[in-house]
């Protein structure tokens, strides 16, 4: 029976460092090899299309995007020429909510960038920043159906992650959503400085008709760490790398004996 693989991106096929933990050709390779074989590989993740679609052309690896934990979805054939399929809660309280969090932000003062901003909210923290302003947020504009930023603050002349300042810019979002604060996901890490919020209930598994709708008759693998990349379906398979958390491993009809990139190209050669 050929398979559609869906891999989850971090912690995953890539690392805390946002590489993969293998040469990328040895990934190139065994995703090339089980696409030969007749399968379909696609990722799975919590980031926007767009994000994980730049890394999957390192891999030359043009497979179907799910994206924003399972928010929205595209075809890899369709990339550009097609609007993503947004799943779940269709409702339009994100539409714009990027362009909100960023007119609020300088009317407080903050210095604001935004589109892709992940690799910029890892460079800035410990930079020196200039006189003329104590805040920074970014904010991830290529987001379609949730939403994401980073806030800094000045210390001792530097940037810094600020809780304070990220908690203030999620209240303020909430308050201007005219919605309870119970109809979203709200996921604030202090250690990276990042505030995702969804629409609550928003999880990979709601993606997996849109799979089997645009990919019939294929099996479907799910490869990840964690949790969040359970899909309680029937016929679903599951795969572990070795660093998974113990609960998700104990779902998985098969663990891989590496951690990250190099357990999921021992899952792609074991479950082709």
């Amino acid at each position: 029976m050929k398979k559609i693989f869906l891999l989850d991106l971090d912690n995953t096929v890539i690392g805390k460092n946002y590489r993969p933990t293998t040469a990328v050709e040895e990934l190139r390779v065994a995703i090339g090899r089980t696409v030969a074989a007749g399968h379909i590989v696609g990722v799975s993740s919590d980031s926007a299309i767009e994000t994980i679609k730049a890394y999957m052309d390192q891999w030359s690896h043009t497979g179907p995007i799910i994206a924003e934990k399972g928010a929205c979805a595209i075809a890899g054939e369709s990339y550009g020429a097609e609007p993503a399929a947004i799943l779940g809660d269709r409702s339009d309280v994100f539409d714009g909510a990027w362009k909100r969090i960023i007119d609020y932000s300088l009317a407080i003062g903050a210095l604001v960038s935004c589109h892709d901003v992940n690799n910029l909210s890892r460079q800035l923290p410990g930079m020196e920043a200039p006189s003329s302003a104590s805040r920074a947020v970014l904010v991830n504009s290529l987001r379609r159906a949730s939403l994401s930023f980073y806030a800094l603050e000045k210390s001792q002349g530097r940037w810094a992650r600020s809780a304070g300042l990220m908690r203030k810019l999620c209240g303020e979002f909430l308050a201007r959503s005219g919605k309870q604060e119970c109809a979203f996901d709200v996921d604030m890490n202090d250690d990276y400085g990042i505030c995702i919020i969804h629409h609550f209930g928003t999880m990979k598994a709601q993606a997996i008709p849109w799979v089997e709708a645009k990919y019939p008759g294929r099996q479907v693998i799910v490869v990840g760490d964690s949790m969040t990349d359970y899909h309680p379906k029937e016929g679903v398979v599951h795969c572990a790398v070795a660093n998974a958390s113990p609960e998700f491993k104990s779902k998985c009809a098969y663990t891989a004996r590496g951690e990250v990139t190099s357990g999921v190209i021992e899952v792609l050669a074991a479950m082709s």
